[in-house]
């Protein structure tokens, strides 16, 4: 009896070692490869992958993040590494997250959305965003409405027919970074609850929203994972999303649960991402320059 007994522990312990593997994240088939950097930017903040152009546009802040100073501009890089031109358009004040829709480069500029011809490289005009105080990350839907983060001020802008204005304020937004259109959803990478500054006393994790309801809810349980700025969809509802505090690449499924896959330095920020090539682009603020991984 106490054998069988004994058994059947072990048989439950078994079963139970299983599911736990099964409820695991799913594994990717390797850390990614490093491909190549480039560098001598200026504080590259975010950079963005375009099919239309085959290219890589690089948001340089250069200088003080909330400064209207007129030195930010964006760069264009193939996706080999060559620089195909650094100052491809200048006159931004401190350009930060990006969308493209149509022919159109959408960049959050501070306090103001800036639209840009991506095949002319001309200025096809400005939003200003009040009462904003940090625009952050660009996202566009499936029927070109443009969506912005304001990080400090737990709100989200968006731009529907020529009319730019909030679409959601709410402190559960725990100061939203970067984001993305997925489906029905505005996916979330949160920096956190913030207190003074860009310091937090609970870091983010990842939201969506819905976009006809604007219901928010919690990718999973909603643990704390980190100071969460780019985040980047790679199918099968899994996401990269970085930790631009602490450093670090980041994998998340679609229940929130969390790996790290690549050690990153801080300052490693919102990241382009080609799908066709399974190719990452980083930028990394604080060294000045990019770099890209290989998805195999």
């Amino acid at each position: 009896m106490r054998r069988a007994g004994r058994a059947r522990r072990l048989l439950v312990c078994g079963c139970l070692f299983l599911l736990g593997a099964a409820l695991a994240l799913p594994a990717t088939a390797g850390p990614p490869r490093k491909l190549w950097e480039l560098s001598g930017f200026d504080a590259p903040e975010s950079v963005l992958y375009d099919a239309r152009t085959d290219s890589f546009f690089v948001a340089n802040v250069n200088g003080d993040p909330s400064a209207r100073d007129g030195n930010g501009y964006i760069s264009q890089v193939g996706p080999d590494g060559s620089l195909i031109k650094k100052d491809w358009f200048t006159g931004l004040n401190a350009p930060k997250g990006m969308a493209v829709y149509g022919k159109d480069l959408y960049v959050a500029d501070i306090d103001q959305l800036v639209v840009i011809h991506k095949l002319k490289a001309t200025l096809r005009g400005r939003h200003p965003a009040l009462p904003s105080k940090f625009l952050n990350d660009v996202a566009a839907d499936n029927v070109g409405r443009i969506y912005v983060t304001d990080m400090l001020g737990d709100a989200i802008y968006r731009l529907d027919d020529g009319v730019f204005g909030m679409w959601l304020g709410s402190a559960r937004l725990m100061a939203p970074a970067g984001i993305k259109v997925v489906k029905e959803e505005l996916w979330i990478a949160s920096w956190g609850r913030i207190v003074r500054g860009f310091e937090t006393n609970e870091p983010g994790h990842v939201l969506a929203v819905e976009l006809e309801t604007q219901k928010i809810r919690d990718i999973g349980k909603g643990y704390p994972i980190g100071n969460l700025g780019g985040l980047e969809p790679i199918g099968d509802g899994r996401f990269l999303v970085t930790d631009r505090k602490a450093g670090g690449l980041m994998l998340i499924d679609e229940y929130g649960r969390s790996q790290v896959i690549l050690e990153l330095p801080p300052g490693s920020a919102d990241m382009g991402f080609n799908p066709l090539l399974k190719q990452l682009v980083v930028p990394l603020m604080r060294d000045g320059k990019i770099v890209a991984y290989q998805f195999d």
